[in-house]
């Protein structure tokens, strides 16, 4: 067994709904409801991701947004971020509580902050509102990163008390007056229980709104009190309320630890302290939107989402984002959905997009209403029986094994338009030692199958081939014409084979003999008939396609019921015939 396909069988994104939260490295998420602080969110998401980079994850929770804003959200993002859409189960016991005093979903508001629980139970986790924004690193950043750090909670200890908890504050710690605007916590720990306890001991008030009322503070400040909670000074993380002129930083006044900014209320008004900053630097922001091929990074998958990996080499996007232009609105087959990210892309340029993989690691989500269709099937058996044709297929499948291709390429070449193209990636990553066996597209590196033209790209690694089908002219010039010049570090090969090479130089002799009898010399298309070349290139390719996908061309079944369709009633006619004509005649006996 190779290593693919060990590493296919042990493969989380099979057996959990979502494999991002069975990972192990630290972790940022925000909370986005439906205000008016998108802009915000999409700033702080930014930053945080070019200020952490790869050393920590990302996820967005979302409770009442579209798809298409949440993927404007995390538009700026330069790492994979994950989209967690709310729902009541993501934390069932709290929810119980709140229906229970008749705040149902629509009205969990405040609440949303706490579902999940967690996103990940084994991590170092940090759970902001969506109106925050990181521009640094705590002084205990690195202890949290390892898990060694203890729960800490944003303190605001210049408000009036009397609006921060609700009907909970007699229940309060008022020396710590902590508030849940950030809430770091280490691995393993969970919170709902002291929470349920806050709500067994007070419970809410019978139709409580979680959007308005400050209940929501007034239990968490109780909960995170009692699990011994340290507060994260105002100094260190000021806020910068809309309807206030100034930060404020507390009783302590600006620190000079400060490592972030909490723009209150920008959730119901514009907040000039955002914009203010932004102008300055101090907040990460984008004049212009940027391409697809930037806007969906958050879509890449670097090894949370299951089997570990690695997304394609921006190098190689680009040579597949160029031929996606030319065919918007065409048809576009992806083999390899992953998390989405070239399905996006390819769709933001008009593309009709199909994309195939064994497991869903959160693409349905992610490509919700883009017009993506995304299905859940291996490769092989996908098109074995699809009879569509596509003018764009990419490949980029994790077993790349000579059994594998065997199997993949009589049917992937074959549903190809003519004027397509088939991008194959990881076609040199044999070449690293770790993947040796891996040779499964090896030999299309080296000579172009016959009646293509190939374009390799051994470099970035793992490599990349663009495969195209010769037009009728091309493939009369014959194989060695069709060798180009290398350029940068591509090349066209074509070097003809055994067997299938005699199939493709007899095609091209019955197409020449066809167009001969049709009165078509073999010339130029501009100095020829182009309906009866047109013909005959139809009748060429059909032909080759016969010989190089028997497997998916001939379907028996389909076809005998077709041609019994076609025959049965005249073939009964025709036996009725013979049963009334064929009666012999009895001889008349003479008298």
């Amino acid at each position: 067994m190779s290593r693919a396909s060990r590493l296919a069988e042990t493969d989380l994104a099979k057996e959990a709904r979502r494999p991002f939260a069975l990972g192990r490295r630290p972790v940022i998420r925000w909370i986005k409801g439906d205000g008016l602080d998108d802009e915000i969110t999409r700033s702080a998401i930014a930053q945080a991701t070019r200020l952490f980079g790869g050393s920590v994850d990302y996820c967005l929770c979302s409770a009442g947004i579209s798809p298409a804003r949440a993927r404007s959200v995390l538009a700026w993002a330069e790492h994979p971020v994950e989209w967690w859409p709310l729902t009541p189960q993501d934390n069932p016991p709290l929810a119980a509580a709140l229906m229970a005093a008749g705040c149902y979903s629509d009205r969990f508001g405040y609440w949303w902050k706490w579902f999940p629980e967690r996103v990940r139970v084994g991590a170092p986790e940090w759970i902001l509102d969506g109106d925050m924004v990181i521009t640094g690193a705590p002084s205990w950043f690195k202890a949290w990163c390892e898990g060694n750090d203890y729960i800490r909670v944003t303190q605001d200890d210049a408000w009036d008390i009397n609006g921060l908890y609700g009907e909970y504050l007699e229940l309060v710690d008022q020396d710590k007056r902590l508030y849940s605007g950030l809430i770091s916590l280490p691995p393993d720990l969970t919170y709902t229980p002291a929470m349920l306890e806050v709500l067994r001991a007070q419970p809410l008030a019978w139709g409580h709104d979680g959007r308005t009322n400050m209940s929501e503070q007034g239990v968490a400040a109780c909960a995170f009190g009692a699990l011994g909670a340290s507060p994260i000074p105002l100094s260190e993380f000021p806020f910068g309320r809309s309807f206030e002129e100034q930060l404020n930083h507390g009783l302590a006044g600006p620190g000079i630890n400060s490592w972030g900014f909490h723009f209150g209320h920008a959730f119901r008004r514009e907040n000039l302290h955002f914009r203010r900053l932004a102008a300055e630097g101090q907040i990460f922001w984008m004049e212009n939107e940027p391409l697809p091929e930037e806007r969906f990074l958050w879509l890449v998958n670097r090894g949370q989402w299951g089997t570990p990996g690695w997304s394609m080499h921006p190098t190689c996007v680009k040579r597949i984002a160029t031929p996606a232009q030319n065919y918007a609105g065409r048809r576009i087959l992806e083999l390899g959905t992953s998390r989405g990210f070239l399905a996006a892309i390819m769709a933001a340029y008009g593309c009709v997009v199909t994309t195939v993989d064994k497991a869903d690691r959160g693409a349905s989500t992610n490509l919700k209403d883009m017009g993506v269709q995304v299905v859940v099937s291996d490769a092989v058996e996908f098109l074995r029986r699809n009879e569509s044709r596509f003018s764009l297929i990419v490949v980029d499948i994790h077993d790349n094994s000579i059994k594998v291709w065997d199997a993949l390429w009589p049917l992937v070449s074959g549903c190809l338009s003519t004027d397509g193209v088939l991008v194959l990636y990881n076609t040199h990553l044999w070449q690293m030692s770790e993947w040796s066996e891996e040779t499964g597209l090896r030999w299309i590196t080296e000579s172009s199958p016959p009646g293509w033209s190939t374009e390799v790209f051994s470099e970035p690694a793992p490599g990349m081939v663009l495969c195209r089908l010769l037009r009728t002219d091309e493939a009369r010039a014959g194989a060695p014409n069709r060798n180009q010049p290398a350029t940068d570090e591509a090349h066209i090969e074509g070097r003809p084979g055994t067997t299938e090479d005699l199939i493709s130089r007899l095609t091209v002799e019955r197409d020449s003999l066809a167009a001969g009898k049709a009165g078509v010399e073999s010339a130029p298309l501009s100095q020829t008939m182009r309906g009866s070349i047109g013909c005959s290139r139809r009748r060429r390719v059909r032909f080759r396609i016969w010989y190089t996908s028997a497997i998916s061309w001939l379907r028996p079944r389909r076809r005998l019921r077709h041609y019994w369709q076609r025959l049965r009633p005249k073939g009964l006619r025709r036996r009725a015939d013979w049963r009334v004509n064929s009666t012999p005649e009895l001889p008349v006996s003479k008298p």
